[in-house]
């Protein structure tokens, strides 16, 4: 029970503070940063020694996980003319159900195999995430939306 609130405390501490770095600091710096700590927490997992280890390392895979999709859901409205953003903003959330919808059932194969084979998958996620951040270099923070 005390693991699940400190996750979900993560959770709320990574929203908030995503929300007050893209304001002051941007969009894609904080992002960089945040997927690479993701891909180091999710790495760490691999060599849990204890239950305490473990609750620190989900606690901060969680607050990094809230933090990253904070930022992309603050990043993908202002990506898109205003005469397209709504269906791009759709299209792009529909994927994310296809990818819920594989990565479950991905987790559901996988964890017969081995725990550390579902870790693994995460953590190759996470390092696709990180060089497609890096690979991203438009910052949207002070630009004006475009309205066609």
């Amino acid at each position: 029970s005390s693991g699940i609130n400190a996750e979900y405390g993560g959770g709320v501490l990574g929203l908030l503070c995503a929300l007050a770095f893209a304001q002051c600091i941007g969009r894609v710096v904080p992002m960089r940063v945040s997927s690479f700590l993701m891909v180091l927490s999710l790495l760490s997992l691999f060599f849990c020694v204890n239950d305490t280890f473990s609750l620190i390392t989900t606690t901060i895979v969680k607050f990094l996980e809230s933090f990253i999709n904070s930022c992309i859901w603050i990043m993908i409205p202002e990506s898109f003319p205003t005469n397209i953003r709504s269906t791009a903003t759709g299209f792009i959330n529909a994927w994310g159900k296809i990818g819920g919808v594989l990565g479950t059932t991905a987790v559901y194969l996988l964890f017969d195999i081995s725990s550390n084979a579902v870790t693994g998958l995460f953590l190759v996620s996470s390092v696709i995430g990180f060089f497609s951040m890096m690979a991203y270099s438009r910052e949207t923070k002070d630009e004006v939306l475009k309205d066609a």
